[in-house]
């Protein structure tokens, strides 16, 4: 319960019944004046107080008493909170929040510093692994280009011993069924061999491609006159039924 107290005109309430006290600021000029107004037993109007007993009205007395005799001497009424003793913080909150920090400019420039020293050999740590597994990547890419163009050059190589192997002697050039082809080749130059009439026309392909001055499969001959073109789809043919009958004949390479 609160009992309210008139003290120089400003009111002062006490809660009875705990140890919380609140006021509102008092000032030391008023101190005197309020002493000589303090409430007493005698001076209550009993009507005035019909709501609060004896008891607490006994209470409000005594603490007002001790309220106002600690200003009289001098010294200053501060809230429970804040009697903490020097140096305390009114919000310990306070505290947590302006905690350790950086003694100065210095060392926060020096804190930084050193951040920035990790964070840039930690850069250059993640670049090197990154260089370093490119590199690694290429040399494997390398690696299998090298082992796949062996493996290709293996195979070209057993293709034209092959090839060459096929390749029949060559007729006397007095046999009335041989015929002499000259191929003229990209370059210019001319390449000749006598065939019989009787062979296929993969023979000359066969030569052609032993000679490695084109790549096998990327050309066909062409007699020029009367035009007529020879491909792949004609090598199971002899010279006889592709028409090729003269004692000699002119070719030419024709890149398809």
């Amino acid at each position: 319960m609160v009992a309210p107290f008139l003290v120089n005109k400003k009111c002062v309430e006490f809660k009875i019944g705990n140890s919380s006290l609140r006021q509102l600021p008092v000032t030391h000029e008023s101190v005197d004046d309020t002493q000589n107004h303090l409430l007493s037993k005698d001076s209550l109007n009993s009507n005035e107080w019909v709501d609060i007993s004896q008891k607490e009205l006994d209470e409000a007395i005594m603490l007002e008493t001790q309220l106002f005799s600690q200003i009289s001497e001098g010294s200053s009424y501060l809230p429970s909170y804040a009697q903490g003793g020097p140096g305390r913080s009114i919000n310990p909150g306070l505290e947590a929040v302006s905690g350790p920090q950086p003694s100065s400019l210095m060392d926060q420039h020096l804190l930084r510093q050193q951040q920035d020293e990790e964070y840039l050999i930690s850069l250059l740590a993640d670049k090197e692994k990154e260089m370093n597994a490119l590199k690694k990547a290429e040399s494997h890419s390398l690696k299998e280009e090298s082992l796949r163009r062996k493996h290709e050059g293996e195979e070209v190589n057993k293709v034209m011993s092959a090839k060459s192997t096929s390749l029949p002697p060559e007729p006397a050039i007095d046999d009335e069924n041989a015929i002499t082809i000259l191929v003229r080749m990209p370059d210019g130059t001319r390449h000749g061999r006598r065939f019989r009439k009787s062979d296929k026309l993969q023979l000359l392909f066969d030569f052609i491609d032993v000679g490695e001055v084109v790549k096998p499969g990327s050309y066909r001959v062409v007699r020029p006159y009367p035009r007529r073109a020879f491909g792949a789809a004609d090598c199971s043919l002899s010279f006889n039924q592709l028409g090729l009958t003269g004692k000699q004949e002119a070719l030419f390479l024709e890149f398809i």
